[in-house]
């Protein structure tokens, strides 16, 4: 009884086009089954519920989110990206059929508008398709990582752009130069700033009035939120020289009062 089922199902099989190799492997699966006393028919329904249940890429995503992004103090921008940039191609896309190609998608449709390829949003997809991978394999969501040795760069992410600190003479060339240059003296006094408090770039431009003790002559930089991204868990103290405090009682005077920002463009008051 158990071989004419098993006859009869790998001729149904056959007649929804297998190949001779591909039954032959089929058969080697059903011989296997009956060996070991095992129901050909429950076990293709088990194979068939298994790949139903099978986990999507946007399965793996939202428990990445849920286990570590969303304790990261930037996790809502990486959240945003993959929204925009990756769920659409490849979010429902199962984890064990993720291919290179797949992920290709994500990355060819990061162009500007002349067609260049966007390095900087490239590699910012790839770090995030990447850190999702990973977590999927440390559940057992996936066995293998479709792409181990792809590097951001190989796909058009990164920056051929070295850094390097600048030296005290080209600092005091920049400084000294800064008055004849041809923008808004808020400008120049944004840019005295940044280089004399060595802060981060954002913290700066979203600093507030708020923050600002004149008296004291110390900058209260508060702990990053969702409304201040200033990448520290803990508020500090900027002490501000005279040099330093001069930069934000020159901007203060020369600014509508109601503004919440000290170095506010028009469109960010």
């Amino acid at each position: 009884m158990k071989k004419y089922q098993w006859a009869d199902t790998t001729s149904r099989d056959q007649k929804r086009g297998m190949t001779l190799e591909q039954a032959r492997k089929e058969a080697g699966r059903f011989r296997s089954w009956l060996e070991n006393n095992k129901n050909p028919k429950q076990e293709l329904l088990r194979e068939h519920r298994e790949q139903e249940e099978a986990k999507t890429f946007d399965d793996a995503f939202v428990s990445f989110d849920e286990k570590q992004l969303s304790k990261q103090l930037r996790g809502s921008q990486a959240r945003a990206i993959y929204l925009r940039d990756i769920k659409p191609y490849i979010g429902s896309i199962k984890l064990a059929d993720l291919r290179m190609n797949d992920l290709n998608k994500v990355f060819d449709a990061k162009v500007d508008k002349s067609g260049r390829k966007m390095a900087g949003a490239i590699g910012v997809c790839h770090k995030i398709i990447n850190q999702v991978i990973k977590h999927a394999l440390a559940l057992n969501m996936i066995d293998t990582h479709p792409a181990p040795l792809l590097r951001a760069r190989d796909v058009g992410g990164g920056t051929k752009i070295t850094k390097r600190n600048r030296g005290f003479s080209e600092l005091k060339i920049l400084l000294t130069s800064l008055p004849s240059w041809r923008m808004d003296d808020a400008n120049i006094r944004l840019l005295n700033f940044l280089l004399g408090c060595g802060q981060r770039i954002s913290a700066v431009l979203e600093m507030r009035w708020s923050e600002v003790d004149f008296d004291e002559k110390l900058w209260l930089l508060p702990a990053s939120s969702e409304e201040r991204h200033t990448k520290s868990q803990e508020s500090r103290k900027v002490p501000l020289s005279d040099y330093l405090i001069k930069q934000p009682l020159e901007q203060r005077d020369s600014i509508p009062s109601h503004w919440k920002l000290v170095w506010a463009s028009s469109n960010l008051r």
